[in-house]
C-alpha cells in the first residue's frame, strides 16, 4: 500500500464529490425537467457509477493508498446520503426506500467511527455489500433518468435495481452489525 496522496484513483474520488455537489445544486428545488436538471442527471450518474472506476484503477495501477481506503467509502456514504435526500426532496424516491437507505448509511458511518476509534481496525466491505451498493448506485441516478425520459418500461427496470440493491443492502447491513458488534465485544474484553 502506498502513502502517496495524489493518485489517479484518489483524484477520481474527490472529483466524484465535486460532481455530486454541482449536481445537487443543479437539481434545484423541484423536479422540473429543464437543461440544468438534465445536466444534473448526467453529473449525478457519473458520480454514482464512477465509484467502481476509482477502486478498479487503484488495484490495476497498484495505487491503493491509506487515504484512498478511507476516501472512497466516505465519498460513497456522502453520495448515498445526500443523493437519497435530494431525490426524496424532489419527490422521485419512495419515502420508505429513502428512510432505509439513509438509516443504513448513517448507522454504518456511526459504527465505522466508533469501531475504528475504539478497536483501530478498518471495516471490511463484504461482496454482498458491494453488490447492494452497485444496485443502489444504479437505482439512484436511474430514478432521475426515468424522470427525464418519462418512459414506463425504464422505470420498471430501474425499480427492479432498487429492489435488488435495497434487499442486498439490508442483508449485508444486518450481517455487518452482527459481525462487528461481536468483533467489538471480543476486542474490548481482552
Amino acid at each position: 500500500m502506498q502513502s502517496r496522496v495524489f493518485t489517479l484513483p484518489n483524484i477520481i474520488s474527490v472529483f466524484r464529490l465535486v460532481l455530486l455537489i454541482v449536481a445537487l445544486f443543479l437539481f434545484g428545488s423541484d423536479n422540473t425537467v429543464d437543461a440544468s436538471f438534465v445536466i444534473a442527471v448526467f453529473l449525478f450518474t457519473f458520480a454514482c457509477m464512477s465509484d467502481y472506476l476509482d477502486g478498479y484503477l487503484a488495484r490495476k495501477l497498484n495505487q491503493v493508498t491509506a487515504l484512498g481506503k478511507i476516501l472512497d467509502p466516505s465519498i460513497d456514504r456522502v453520495v448515498f446520503i445526500f443523493g437519497t435526500y435530494k431525490l426524496l426532496q424532489l419527490g422521485l424516491m419512495p419515502e420508505s426506500v429513502a428512510v432505509f437507505i439513509l438509516t443504513r448509511e448513517l448507522v454504518i458511518v456511526f459504527l465505522a467511527i466508533v469501531y475504528m476509534s475504539k478497536v483501530q481496525v478498518e471495516l471490511e466491505v463484504s461482496r454482498l455489500g458491494k453488490w447492494g451498493a452497485f444496485g443502489i448506485f444504479v437505482y439512484l441516478p436511474g430514478l432521475t433518468q426515468a424522470h427525464v425520459l418519462d418512459f414506463s418500461p425504464y422505470s420498471v427496470f430501474i425499480n427492479l435495481f432498487g429492489v435488488f440493491g435495497v434487499m442486498l443492502s439490508a442483508v449485508s447491513f444486518f450481517m455487518y452489525i452482527i459481525k462487528y458488534v461481536i468483533k467489538f465485544k471480543l476486542r474490548t474484553r481482552g
